[in-house]
């Protein structure tokens, strides 16, 4: 609990996505400083599974980015499932992947931190989010979630 709770907000960050209306969190996306390397990150994103592939892995993972090069991340490195394709394809939305390692069905990838400005996929969702909402239906009995200019709260703990 300590290591994903002691956010310094320097070699450790997190950021939540947060449903306005129900307070429930949506996905969260981290880093933690390499000690070895203090240029690069390990970073972990998760979003649940009524948000998956709707781009919200995407956004946290765009603004963690931000943050990391405020911090002076240039690099992330993520150890994951080799057949975990969306989260590699997530990683691809970002720059260009480096595979560092394959061991026992798993993958240890890097992917730089671009130095400024958002992944076209981020424009593209964020553009449309400006433009109008968007109410995305969730699981049966609940509520809809509201999706556009401040549809979605980040929290960092700030």
């Amino acid at each position: 609990m300590r290591y994903l709770t002691e956010i310094d907000h320097h070699d450790h960050e997190a950021l939540i996505a947060v449903d306005e209306v129900t307070g429930e969190a949506l996905g969260v996306a981290r880093y933690v400083r390499e000690v070895e390397r203090p240029d690069a990150a390990q970073v972990a994103v998760t979003v649940i599974d009524a948000w998956q592939g709707r781009g919200l892995g995407t956004l946290l993972l765009e603004v963690l980015s931000a943050r990391a090069r405020d911090e002076a991340v240039t690099r992330f490195t993520a150890l994951m499932l080799a057949t975990n394709e969306e989260m590699i394809d997530l990683f691809k939305h970002l720059a260009p992947v480096r595979v560092l390692d394959r061991v026992d069905g798993r993958i240890e990838i890097e992917v730089p931190v671009p130095v400024i400005g958002l992944a076209p996929a981020l424009r593209k969702l964020l553009r449309i989010s400006a433009h109008r909402d968007v109410v995305v239906p969730r699981a049966a009995g609940r509520r809809h979630s509201h999706v556009g200019p401040a549809g979605l709260t980040p929290r960092t703990g700030r």
